[in-house]
């Protein structure tokens, strides 16, 4: 759990190191394309690039020659840094939380969002997505949802996760393969039926297909939005 929530919590810092490190303008701004960023529609969210230039390697993998990268702990092997993939992930959340706050017009305390934390399924990198006001759709159909999950054993629109009256609820769309919860990761688990919705707490496991995942809370509670109603669809998809 503390990889994908480090990830976001330290990436800020990561990007004044950056600086420090003397990191051109320049090759941030040619990085931030790398990391899927619309620039330069996007410059206010450079400091992700910078970010993503001066972290180091994670705890476990290596460079091993010829544009490879190998996590000594599972052997997964990849031809792309490490530092890219957490940081483009940090770019798409941080997108989605701007986009909301500019269509809400308030800002969010990003250390009272609650997440949800996963290994990424191909490399193992560990992943974070935002839980943010209201329903958050969860699926492979990118554009279509708001957490996109890489695995062919979801639905295009698979579950949902909403924050609802302070309580996280969780759905599941009518999926093929379903979606259930357990008490932790690693623990036998519950699969609800179709439309069912079933409140989350701090540190569950859930299933959504195959791919794991657990809801981190953290201690400052829950994000409230003056004036925003729950009910109905969110502001970042119509369904």
């Amino acid at each position: 759990r503390a990889g994908g929530r480090s990830a976001a919590a330290n990436a800020s810092a990561l990007a004044t190191q950056g600086r420090a490190a003397g990191i051109r303008h320049e090759d941030a701004y040619r990085h931030a394309k790398e990391l899927g960023m619309n620039m330069p529609y996007d410059v206010d969210l450079l400091w992700i690039a910078e970010a993503s230039l001066a972290m180091p390697l994670p705890h476990g993998w290596k460079e091993v020659g010829g544009g490879h990268y190998l996590n000594n702990g599972n052997g997964v092997k990849t031809h792309r840094r490490p530092q890219t993939e957490i940081c483009a992930n940090l770019y798409r959340e941080t997108r989605r939380k701007v986009d909301l706050e500019e269509a809400l017009g308030t800002t969010l305390d990003e250390s009272r969002l609650g997440r949800i934390l996963l290994l990424d399924p191909a490399s193992s990198i560990p992943l974070f997505h935002y839980i943010l006001p209201g329903r958050n759709t969860i699926g492979k159909a990118a554009g279509q949802v708001d957490i996109c999950l890489a695995s062919k054993a979801c639905s295009k629109v698979h579950a949902c996760i909403e924050l609802r009256h302070e309580t996280y609820l969780l759905s599941d769309l009518g999926s093929t393969n379903g979606t259930a919860f357990g008490e932790f990761p690693g623990t036998a688990s519950t699969k609800l039926a179709s439309e069912e919705e079933m409140e989350v707490v701090d540190g569950q496991l859930i299933l959504i297909g195959d791919v794991e995942c657990s809801l981190a809370l953290t201690e400052g509670g829950i994000v409230a939005v003056e004036g925003y109603s729950e009910a109905g669809a969110s502001p970042r998809h119509s369904e």
